[in-house]
């Protein structure tokens, strides 16, 4: 059974991951329209998320550890 910890991580990487492909989407849908000269009829897209908001120094894997060894130190 994985830890909280483990479940983190692993959600935090797949929703990476759907960003990523939400951005190329939208990527692809631009070159699209910019082929046609106009606007495409595409179904909205979801709102973008957070992660996409700002850069984060670290990947979401290696800031989770160095907050488990800060809380660990501190104790």
């Amino acid at each position: 059974m994985e830890t909280p910890i483990q479940q983190r991580i692993q959600i935090d990487r797949l929703l990476m991951h759907r960003e990523e492909r939400l951005a190329r989407i939208h990527s692809i849908e631009q070159r699209i329209e910019n082929l046609l000269g106009q606007s495409y009829p595409f179904d909205p897209p979801p709102p973008r998320s957070a992660l996409s908001a700002k850069k984060r120094k670290y990947p979401a894997e290696e800031r989770l550890k160095r907050e488990i060894v800060v809380r660990l130190s501190g104790c």
